[in-house]
C-alpha cells in the first residue's frame, strides 16, 4: 500500500518545474519500492536510481574468506547498482577476524580488537588509510561494537584471556582513550547489540559460561547500569542485528546450541518489551553482518553452519528483508570476496564520495 501511494503522489508532480517534490516524496521509499518504482517508465528509472544512490553504502570489514583465511578488504555495496567493490573505503592495513565494527553519521569508522588483538583503528571519510587509536583494555575477540549518539564508540563483552568477558568499554568521542563501564550481568562473546531509539544499548544472545543464550540484557551508556530484559525465543550466537526504520532490534540467524545455522529471526519492540518473530531468511546463516536500509534490513555473509571451513558453497547469498511486505529478496550479485565474520556498518553515500577538484582561481 505504501507504494501505490507513493506512486500516485509521484504521478501529480510530473511537471518539470517541480522537480524538488520529486526528491521529496522519493525519500519516503524503501529500497524495494524504489527497485519497483525503477520498472515503470524511463522519468521513474532515473528518479529511482538517483533516489537508490543517495541512500547509505553497505560496507563490509575484514573477516575470512573461502578458504578461512582472513582478509584486510573493505567492500561497499552501492543500492542502485547492486554492485560491490573494493577501494571505495581503503583495505584494513592487515586482516582481521572476530573483530568488531561501528559507524558514525558523520562517516567515521571503528575497528576494534579481533583474535588476541587490542589494537583500534579509525577511518575517516576522505582519508587514504586506516590510523591507529589507543588500545582496548584487554584484547577481544567476537566482542559487539555500537556507536552511541554521543559520538562515543562502545565495544561490550567477547572472548579474551582464556575467558569469555562480561566487560565493556567505551572509546571517548575525541578518541583519546578507552574507559571501563560496569559489567554485563552474564559473561558473553559473539553476541549482538544495537542502540535503541532512545539511545540505550541491548545487548542479545552469544556464547555464555554454558550453552548458546538465548537472555538479553539492557544499558543505559550515560550511568553504566545494566537491567535486564526478557529472553529471546531461542539461542543464537554469531547472528545479525541492527535497527531497521520500524524502531524494533531484528537479530537475525545465528547459531543454535548444536551448532546449526538459523534461517528465523526476532524483533524487540521496545515499547511492549516484548520479543516477536521475524519471516525467516531463505537461507540459514552465521557469522554474517545485518544492516539497516530504507525500509528494512539486509544480511551478508556468513555461512550456513558452524563447519564450513573451506566450503565455498556452504556461504549464502546476501538477502534483503523488506518490512512493509515481510519478505527476503535475495541480492543477483554476490561480493567480491565471499567472507564470513565480516562486520558490515553503513555509511552516508556523500561520506563515501570522491573528492571534487579544487576550482582554479583566475590569475589577475
Amino acid at each position: 500500500m505504501a507504494f501505490q501511494w507513493s506512486l500516485a503522489a509521484l504521478e501529480t508532480l510530473m511537471a518539470e518545474d517541480q522537480m524538488d517534490q520529486h526528491a521529496a516524496v522519493l525519500r519516503g521509499f524503501s529500497v524495494v519500492e524504489l527497485w519497483r518504482l525503477r520498472r515503470v517508465c524511463r522519468a521513474f528509472h532515473r528518479w529511482g536510481t538517483a533516489a537508490l544512490a543517495a541512500l547509505p553504502r553497505v560496507v563490509a570489514v575484514g573477516g575470512r574468506d573461502a578458504g578461512n583465511e582472513r582478509t584486510a578488504g573493505v567492500e561497499v555495496l552501492d543500492l542502485s547498482t547492486l554492485r560491490w567493490s573494493s577501494g571505495v573505503v581503503p583495505a584494513l592495513p592487515e586482516p582481521r577476524s572476530f573483530h568488531s565494527v561501528c559507524a558514525f553519521g558523520d562517516g567515521r569508522v571503528v575497528v576494534a580488537g579481533g583474535l588476541a588483538d587490542r589494537t583500534v583503528l579509525q577511518w575517516v571519510p576522505g582519508a587514504a588509510g586506516w590510523t591507529p587509536l589507543p588500545d582496548l583494555a584487554e584484547g577481544r575477540a567476537g566482542a559487539a561494537a555500537v556507536a552511541l549518539p554521543d559520538g562515543r564508540a562502545m565495544v561490550i563483552g567477547g572472548f579474551g584471556d582464556g575467558r569469555r568477558l562480561a566487560s565493556a568499554e567505551v572509546l571517548a568521542a575525541d578518541g583519546s582513550g578507552w574507559s571501563e563501564l560496569p559489567p554485563m550481568g552474564t559473561a558473553r562473546d559473539d553476541n549482538a547489540a544495537a542502540v535503541l531509539p532512545c539511545g540505550k544499548v541491548l545487548v542479545a544472545g552469544g556464547r555464555g559460561p554454558g550453552p548458546v543464550l538465548k537472555t538479553a540484557e539492557l544499558c543505559d551508556p550515560a550511568t553504566g547500569a545494566w537491567s535486564a530484559l526478557p529472553p529471546m525465543a531461542h539461542t543464537r550466537a554469531n547472528a545479525g542485528c541492527c535497527v531497521p526504520p520500524s524502531g524494533r532490534v531484528s537479530v537475525v540467524g545465528g547459531l543454535d546450541n548444536n551448532g546449526s545455522g538459523r534461517s528465523d529471526g526476532e524483533a524487540f519492540d521496545p515499547v511492549a518489551r516484548t520479543w516477536q518473530p521475524l519471516p525467516p531468511m531463505e537461507h540459514e546463516r552465521t557469522g554474517h553482518g545485518v544492516v539497516a536500509v530504507a525500509g528494512g534490513l539486509l544480511a551478508v555473509g556468513g555461512a550456513m553452519t558452524e563447519w564450513y571451513h573451506g566450503i565455498t558453497s556452504n556461504m549464502p547469498p546476501a538477502e534483503l528483508f523488506d518490512e512493509a511486505s515481510g519478505r527476503w529478496f535475495e541480492l543477483p550479485r554476490p561480493m567480491t570476496e565471499l567472507r564470513r565474520q565480516a562486520r558490515m556498518v553503513s555509511l552516508p553515500a556523500a561520506a563515501l564520495a570522491p573528492p571534487q577538484p579544487a576550482a582554479a582561481v583566475p590569475s589577475p
